[in-house]
């Protein structure tokens, strides 16, 4: 008899969207003001990051890995051919993905940016959409999960950055959701991550956690595949190149460790942005980083369904990730959708107004944004994230199964 390998979720009873929609229609309407703020934020240079990335494939392809690693070079060129969609300069916009990612960037830097920008979005979003069908049976379930993933409030920065945190999503959730019945799929799929380093981080503690050789020895496999890949097409030199860059000895790399550092989300942006020093900031982060690594071996190693696993992989990757935005709160938007369209008699109401809050997050992200607003309360709960993307993940550990088995156990 052929199995399912989806990792189905059973459907919301209607009678719990009717008496929930005092509490879903304020989201919704909520994450259209976050989805919004986004886009605005990013008015005066839509789709930036996939500038960098645009240019760098450009770049790649004429073989110039000189000013690829040149921070200041390498943001004067982005400026001068983005000049029409740029209102206002960017900073500095250094390349700082490993050269696995250059292939990738290759294939945008082909097209004019005009119509890469809305293809790639587009394209991207409808992947993470259909790995969300295949997790999801049809029904009210799918549609609310799909309704809270697109108009979450870090849909509109993704959108509005040009970023490909949709892809990272996508990844995340079919390679867990495949990883008990097909281990060597599951790793393949999940070397993909490396592309984004900072959530890479946290496969091997699960796989190993979880006691999934076959899937790490597909992870392996996957990762050495990129690379194997990358040196074949462009050569040694874009890693020799990278390898220098991010060493600490450039002074670009480190102008945009800094500037990234206190413009993202991370645990060490709040604490910056609180006026604690680089060197508490630091430590927070390292904490942050252990926590979330601790959080998902284990999960992985005492949980068994798949649910619960992806939650709390997705919303350690946001508390850990040492670089991470609000575009990246798509992990977290994902991670709560997992737990509001499981049936309500299987999830208490402390975990679903978490999960909410988590969902809510990027309303009050960046912090530096916050504060530049001049409202130090807006700062002050911005630095709420962090702590509360912790107390989702062990709410989520400790809750009892919310799913039958419905996707066969697999240790080998």
């Amino acid at each position: 008899m052929k199995t399912d390998d989806r990792m189905t979720v059973p459907p919301l009873p209607g009678a719990d969207l009717h008496t929930s929609s005092i509490v879903y229609l304020p989201m919704l309407c909520l994450g259209l003001l976050g989805f919004g703020l986004g886009l605005i934020f990013y008015r005066n240079a839509p789709g930036s990051d996939l500038m960098v990335f645009h240019t760098a494939g450009r770049l790649a392809e004429l073989g110039d890995y000189a000013t690829l690693a040149d921070g200041s070079r390498f943001t004067e060129l982005l400026v001068k051919t983005h000049q029409a969609w740029l209102r206002v300069p960017p900073g500095l916009h250094p390349w700082v993905y490993p050269p696995t990612m250059l292939p990738f960037a290759m294939m945008i830097g082909a097209f004019p940016f005009g119509f890469i920008y809305p293809v790639m979005i587009a394209a991207s979003l409808i992947v993470l959409l259909s790995c969300m069908a295949r997790c999801w049976p049809t029904g009210s379930a799918r549609d609310l999960a799909i309704l809270l993933v697109v108009l979450s409030p870090g849909t509109g920065w993704c959108i509005g950055a040009g970023q490909v945190s949709f892809i990272a999503a996508s990844i995340i959730l079919a390679g867990l959701a495949v990883l008990r019945r097909r281990g060597l799929a599951a790793g393949l799929v999940l070397s993909l991550l490396t592309l984004k380093p900072q959530f890479a981080l946290l496969v091997p503690v699960a796989l190993v956690c979880g006691g999934n050789r076959r899937a790490c020895i597909g992870f392996t496999l996957g990762a050495a595949a990129l690379l194997a890949l990358s040196v074949a097409m462009l050569g040694a030199d874009p890693w020799l190149s990278w390898i220098h860059f991010i060493s600490g000895t450039d002074a670009h790399f480190a102008a945009w460790q800094e500037t990234g550092r206190y413009s993202g989300q991370s645990m060490d942006a709040h604490l910056l942005v609180l006026g604690f020093s680089s060197r508490i900031a630091g430590v927070g982060q390292l904490i942050a980083s252990l926590a979330a690594a601790g959080i998902v071996g284990w999960s992985f190693a005492t949980i068994l369904d798949t649910r619960r696993r992806m939650i709390v992989f997705m919303v350690a990757a946001t508390l850990g990730a040492p670089h991470i935005s609000n575009y990246d709160a798509v992990l977290s938007a994902l991670a709560a959708a997992l737990v509001l369209t499981s049936p309500r008699q299987v999830r208490g109401p402390g975990i679903t107004i978490v999960a909410i809050l988590v969902w809510s997050s990027a309303l009050v992200n960046p912090p530096f944004v916050m504060k530049a607003l001049g409202i130090p309360a807006l700062a002050i709960l911005s630095a709420a994230t962090p702590p509360l993307l912790f107390l989702f993940a062990i709410m989520t550990i400790i809750a009892r199964s919310e799913l039958p088995a419905t996707i066969g156990y697999d240790r080998a």
